[in-house]
């Protein structure tokens, strides 16, 4: 990831400086998850790769469920970066990147984050977790 963070939103990061929930990957999974969380009104930023982020910067995110209920977020509502800011302190992380990133986003978020930040992996496969610990 670029170490120049882009943001949707000009200022401060709020959501991370508030102790919100940081969403490490923004594919199905992270993006669900938070945009399920953004759309309750829990402060949320994403943070993905900046292919990712330019097209939820470009058109936002649209959740869909099971039900066929579908809700779109407009990019306005999404606080989106394409690495993580310094200074950065969330109460939570979801740790959603693909099983082959996980080592290098669990190294991003040691050098970048507290240390005892939450980090909760949300991923498929049985050793992320572990992989993540290392």
């Amino acid at each position: 990831m670029p170490a120049e963070a882009q943001d949707t939103q000009p200022g401060a990061d709020p959501a991370l400086a508030q102790g919100g929930v940081l969403v490490m990957g923004t594919g199905s999974v992270g993006g669900w998850l938070g945009g399920r969380l953004a759309a309750a009104g829990v402060p949320v930023v994403f943070v993905g790769r900046p292919r990712m982020m330019q097209a939820l910067r470009s058109v936002g995110l649209t959740l869909s469920d099971r039900d066929g209920g579908h809700r779109h977020l407009p990019p306005e509502r999404l606080h989106l970066l394409d690495a993580i800011p310094p200074g950065a302190a969330p109460g939570l992380v979801l740790l959603c990147v693909k099983s082959g990133a996980t080592a290098q986003a669990a190294a991003e978020l040691a050098a970048a984050l507290p240390a005892g930040t939450p980090v909760v992996s949300m991923q498929n496969g049985i050793h992320n977790a572990a992989v993540a610990q290392a």
